[in-house]
Order: C-alpha cells, then sequence, then structure tokens
C-alpha cells in the first residue's frame, strides 16, 4: 500500500511540473540570478578585504629608507 501512495504523490508532482512549466522556469532562472549576485557580492567583499590588508606604496618606500 505505501509504494502507491509513493507512486501516486510523485506523479502529482510530475503532472504539477509539467502544468507550471512556465512558472518553475521562473522560479529557478530568479534563483539563479540571486544566487549569481550574492556570490559576486561576496567575492567583491573578499577583494576589498584583501586589498586593505596590502601595504601601502608610501609605507614601504620608509621602510626602506630605514
Amino acid at each position: 500500500m505505501i509504494p502507491f501512495v509513493i507512486g501516486a504523490i510523485v506523479g502529482a508532482a510530475a503532472v504539477v511540473a509539467v502544468n507550471n512549466n512556465e512558472k518553475i522556469k521562473k522560479q529557478v532562472t530568479d534563483g539563479a540570478k540571486k544566487i549569481k549576485d550574492a556570490a559576486l557580492d561576496g567575492a567583491s567583499k573578499i577583494k576589498e578585504k584583501i586589498d586593505s590588508k596590502k601595504p601601502d606604496e608610501e609605507t614601504l618606500e620608509v621602510k626602506k629608507d630605514d
């Protein structure tokens, strides 16, 4: 009995997915865009942190003179 119920649920989910094809495509596309934007934002924050920890050219020149 349980395999029949599971099969019916999977079948119903497949029918819903086929009937809402455009809506699902839009949601997947929007989700992918949000993930891409978040990744780019995170990468830029990491780059800013790395750049802020690099020594300045002036600091390097002062150390050379000492």
